[in-house]
């Protein structure tokens, strides 16, 4: 079995490309129309290998967040088509959740997950902002309920 490779937060380079670009869309500092960084681009911001930035930019696109991807230009930012009622995935609804309650001053978060990487990632950018000293709760309270790995889903 080979390792896969992560970073230094235990994440894997494709997810830390994904995460920081969805982060810069939902934020607006990449807008809808806007053209992304070539993939060599990203490669060198990130120091990760073309797989990393191809997987991170197929996620998102799979999320409805880029257009235009592998078509010999860089990527752009997809309008937004979510319909408030429409289905999204576990992933982008728990971050999109999760970024709005890392607003308050005391943060309360009860979370059932399927899977330790879906939270993980979705608790990637609040850990990082606190760390970073732009996000200042007083208090953080996490309620997490994951399945056991023997449980049958």
């Amino acid at each position: 079995m080979t390792r896969k490779p992560t970073s230094v937060s235990g994440r894997r380079p494709r997810e830390v490309v994904a995460d920081t670009l969805r982060e810069r869309i939902r934020t607006g500092k990449l807008r809808p129309g806007a053209r992304l960084p070539t993939q060599r681009e990203l490669e060198a911001e990130f120091s990760v290998g073309r797989s990393a930035v191809r997987e991170a930019l197929a996620a998102l696109t799979q999320e409805g967040l880029l257009e235009n991807v592998g078509r010999g230009a860089s990527p752009t930012v997809a309008e937004p088509t979510h319909h408030p009622d429409a289905p999204r995935s576990a992933g982008v609804e728990l971050a999109d959740r999760l970024h709005e309650a890392f607003q308050a001053e005391d943060v309360t978060v009860d979370a059932f997950s399927l899977t330790t990487e879906t939270l993980n990632n979705a608790l990637a950018w609040p850990v990082r902002q606190v760390m970073d000293h732009q996000l200042t709760p007083r208090s953080v309270t996490a309620r997490v309920l994951i399945p056991s790995l023997e449980a049958r889903l």
